[in-house]
């Protein structure tokens, strides 16, 4: 959080606009392996988009191991037995690619059990991640009405919901996302 309250890593969504999965030209989203941390570790990509998880640790980390967790069948059933595999220092890459939308799918190393990291799959090309800052920027939407949602994964995993309205000079939507309070 920054000094006047700014969130960083929330991923924000348009709902309700027509699903579309990504194309093949899509650019594929990379998450690192760098000083035995995912990097980033909150992802966002369109359904269909590739995700490619590096190992760029020196050869002093021999091996991490990518352990995904979907909850959605088809995201499951996509991951042709992927769910769990050794990474070596300077290993091939690994690609999954994510056919359904799926909230905050944790990534994790078992070798190293500080390791996470949360991939949102977005069934729409209209999303973004929060900089430090809190500011994003959602591309290419066309005029409209929309609801927009904002989810954080301990603020508001569930999602904050508003009423946008796009217009040809773009538009702005604030957020206030809070914390529930321990149970």
């Amino acid at each position: 959080m920054g000094a006047n309250k700014e969130l960083a890593d929330v991923i924000v969504m348009l709902k309700g606009v027509a699903p579309k999965a990504a194309d093949a030209s899509a650019p594929p989203v990379v998450m690192n392996q760098e000083g035995c941390l995912y990097v980033p570790q909150i992802v966002a990509l369109q359904a269909g988009q590739k995700l490619v998880v590096k190992n760029s640790d020196p050869a002093t980390v021999p091996m991490h191991n990518v352990r995904i967790n979907p909850t959605v069948p088809a995201n499951v059933t996509a991951s042709e037995g992927k769910l769990s595999l050794p990474q070596m220092s300077g290993g091939a890459d690994i690609t999954y690619t994510f056919p359904a939308a799926e909230n905050f799918m944790k990534f994790q190393c078992d070798v190293h059990q500080w390791m996470f990291a949360w991939v949102t799959v977005v069934d729409n090309p209209y999303f973004a991640v929060t900089g430090k800052d809190g500011k994003f920027t959602i591309k290419n939407v066309l005029p409209g009405k929309y609801k927009i949602v904002a989810l954080h994964r301990k603020a508001s995993p569930t999602g904050v919901e508003k009423d946008v309205e796009v217009k040809d000079s773009g538009a702005t939507a604030d957020f206030t996302l809070e914390v529930p309070a321990a149970k």
